[in-house]
């Protein structure tokens, strides 16, 4: 659990100084810090995300997920009800679930983000992830929906 946080961190760290800061920046690499320490999913999970904006109110997320069991692979489109990066937004998309039995969900997300100085970006939503919830999956939750805390940190460029 704190292996997958410190490779996480140092991984957007890295990217921190590697790429060039723009304030109007439409690219972000981030991570998930609930699903890096939360129990519930796999026992923590390593992930990364990646975020393009397609217009000024919209994005495209593409996030990938491991853990001791799962991996996990999701894609999903981001509309602003405010601006790029600040305001609330909700997401919708759909992710694949590997582990002893693969499975295909709908995810659905509302949330809040702000960009915290020119480079760092905070985001908090509430996601319901519809998958067919078992123990091969990694999700020891329950029932269908999944419903899931999401505090994301991203490094915006």
């Amino acid at each position: 659990m704190i292996r997958n946080f410190g490779v996480g961190l140092v991984l957007l760290i890295a990217s921190a100084l590697l790429f060039p800061v723009n304030a109007h920046a439409a690219n972000a690499l981030g991570i998930d810090a609930v699903r890096l320490v939360d129990d519930n999913q796999d026992d923590g999970m390593f992930n990364l995300f990646f975020q393009h904006g397609l217009t000024r109110l919209s994005a495209l997320h593409v996030g990938y997920s491991s853990g001791d069991d799962t991996s996990i692979i999701d894609v999903s489109w981001k509309r602003y009800l405010d601006r790029y990066y600040s305001g609330m937004f909700v997401q919708l998309g759909g992710g694949y679930y590997d582990g002893n039995d693969s499975e295909i969900g709908i995810t659905v997300a509302l949330g809040y983000e702000r960009m915290i100085n020119r480079s760092f970006v905070m985001n908090f939503a509430a996601k319901a992830v519809f998958v067919d919830v078992d123990e091969d999956i990694g999700l020891a939750y329950g029932d269908d929906p999944v419903f899931q805390p999401v505090v994301s940190f991203m490094f915006a460029f």
